[in-house]
């Protein structure tokens, strides 16, 4: 699909199509949440070290399922089309998805589209 229509211009592209398979799949909000290391946490620090405290990334255990099968499905596919909410929330939500993916393959970094 990528390789036909031009990203954001609607220009068909003459190119070589080839056979491919599409995997359609689901996520449901956020997979990733953030928070202040427990050192920072309530009345352990000033308000002001949480301007400079780093923020620590993490997936809660109902959603380790779900970047487990990004994660499997990502490193078999040479693109990825992601289809999310078009507003902020969506948005957040797409880029969670594809750091996931990334990880498991940076080969795709110039092939994430969205649709």
């Amino acid at each position: 699909f990528p390789h036909v229509i031009s990203q954001g211009r609607g220009i068909t592209m003459n190119t070589n199509i080839r056979p491919h398979k599409m995997i359609v799949t689901s996520v449901r909000g956020h997979l990733a949440s953030q928070d202040f290391p427990p050192n920072y946490g309530w009345n352990a620090c000033p308000p002001s070290a949480l301007f400079e405290a780093p923020i620590e990334t993490f997936y809660k255990s109902d959603m380790e399922p779900l970047q487990r099968m990004l994660t499997t499905q990502s490193r078999t596919v040479d693109a990825i089309i992601l289809w999310l909410d078009c507003d902020r929330e969506g948005e957040a939500i797409c880029d969670e998805v594809r750091t996931v993916c990334l990880e498991s393959n940076p080969r795709l970094r110039d092939k994430i589209y969205r649709a």
